[in-house]
């Protein structure tokens, strides 16, 4: 896929858009979405040994997937050649596949790099813990495997919901592991570095 391929689809694209009269707003959306497709895909050659920034790639994808989208609109509007209007469809799906295979291998570690980051840091973000949810999760490192009842009677003037409670929050947080034994829940406190 070069510059040729590229502007060659936007012709087609603005030949299968003629049919819609002029004060059909859809036509010339259809085709300032494709002419900014155009602008950021020209300076391009897709081929095995390509490169794209991760970002660049990330925002022709959204800008094909809106393209995408009212290209479906029109294939349902009655004076529209729907087989013209599916294919191009298809060839900037066939963009979009590309898009894959051009970024680097460096690019994906350093994406899941990135990921990995972030979720550390929102993870180290969300951990609040009223003080009573400490003193649980201090009780369950010291004793694992207590059951709620259990954990409630070390904390006189808590009701069995509010311990309920408290050990469900830990566990949406994954401080706390719940495995089941017969028809009990026990629970023990997670390993620091464990998500």
């Amino acid at each position: 896929m070069d510059k040729n391929y590229f502007v060659e689809l936007t012709i087609s694209l603005y030949q299968a858009t003629d049919v819609f009269p002029d004060e059909e707003p859809l036509k010339f959306l259809l085709r300032k979405k494709a002419n900014q497709l155009l602008e950021e895909l020209a300076p391009h050659h897709f081929s095995q040994n390509s490169t794209l920034a991760l970002e660049e790639a990330m925002k022709i994808d959204r800008k094909i997937q809106v393209l995408q989208s009212l290209l479906k609109v029109a294939e349902a509007r009655e004076k529209t050649d729907s087989l013209t209007i599916f294919l191009l469809n298809e060839e900037y799906g066939r963009i979009k596949e590309e898009l894959g295979s051009v970024r680097p291998e460096k690019v994906f570690e350093e994406e899941q790099e990135r990921a990995v980051k972030s979720f550390s840091e929102k993870r180290e973000e969300e951990i609040i813990l009223s003080k009573r949810q400490g003193r649980v999760l201090d009780l369950l490192r010291q004793e694992p495997n207590l059951k709620a009842n259990e954990i409630a009677q070390k904390f006189p003037g808590v009701t069995n919901r509010t311990i309920r409670r408290d050990l469900e929050a830990l566990a949406n947080q994954r401080l706390l592991s719940r495995k089941r034994e017969g028809s009990h829940v026990l629970y023990q406190a997670n390993p620091v570095d464990k998500f």
